[in-house]
């Protein structure tokens, strides 16, 4: 009696992959994947802008801690004023608290001018609690709209 050697294993058709590359596919596949959500994660961590309105803030304030803080609410009209050192107050409101805003920094070009309208303009201080109930602002973010309407002016002669 002879023994007879197995046949080798069938190759598999030309066209389709071997399970082992198939595999290395799915886990590079998935590295991308995981790698484009961590980007995105990180990348909008810091864009992403919260605040609290002027209530929650208030509701919040001794809880807080000195932390700083975005407050977001409308300039009440008339109530912006600049003060000997340089820095400016006026006082934002949500209808339903107000805040008196004490600004040391930079303001934003419009701010001045869209106040200076008398209408309600959206802001955001950033900022921790100050001294006697008002907030301490470095930084303000103001919501301005997307229309240029440039400055008439008469030609005739």
């Amino acid at each position: 009696m002879t023994a007879t050697a197995p046949a080798p294993p069938a190759d598999p058709p030309a066209g389709a992959p071997r399970p082992r590359r198939r595999a290395r596919y799915v886990v590079a596949a998935l590295l991308c994947v995981g790698a484009i959500v961590a980007l995105l994660v990180v990348g909008l961590r810091g864009n992403v802008v919260y605040f609290r309105t002027v209530s929650e803030a208030v509701a919040a304030r001794p809880t807080d801690g000195g932390q700083r803080f975005r407050l977001g609410g409308d300039v009440v009209a008339s109530s912006v004023s600049e003060l000997p050192d340089g820095s400016m107050r006026f006082r934002v409101t949500d209808g339903r608290a107000t805040v008196t805003v004490v600004h040391r920094g930079e303001e934003p070009a419009l701010f001045r001018h869209d106040v200076g309208e008398g209408q309600a303009v959206p802001v955001v201080c950033e900022g921790r609690w100050g001294s006697r109930g008002t907030f301490a602002s470095d930084r303000i973010l103001i919501n301005h709209g997307n229309e240029y309407e440039p400055e008439r002016k008469n030609f005739e002669s």
